[in-house]
């Protein structure tokens, strides 16, 4: 198990399965709007799971039709990355 943690450079990678009859989803900046919050209470005041994923930073460098193939650039995280469709 430990291992194909540590093959998934980024925590968006699993799958976490289970049944919940209520949830809330929100970013983690979220938690700390007091007021925003309020509108979930019912639902947070019962809530125990967490879940921090990490994603990479990624940034689209451009496109670029070759023929009938289109060609998308992108940096993800510093490291340049193609991906022709």
């Amino acid at each position: 198990m430990k291992q194909l943690i540590e093959s998934n450079k980024y925590g968006v990678e699993h799958a976490l399965d289970m049944y919940a009859s209520s949830y809330v989803t929100l970013p983690a900046e979220a938690i700390y709007e007091k007021e925003k919050l309020k509108q979930y209470k019912h639902i947070i005041d019962s809530c125990h799971i967490y879940i921090i994923g990490y994603l990479p930073e990624v940034e689209f460098k451009g496109a670029e039709l070759i023929e009938h193939d289109l060609k998308l650039s992108f940096s993800v995280c510093g490291e340049d990355k193609d991906s022709t469709a």
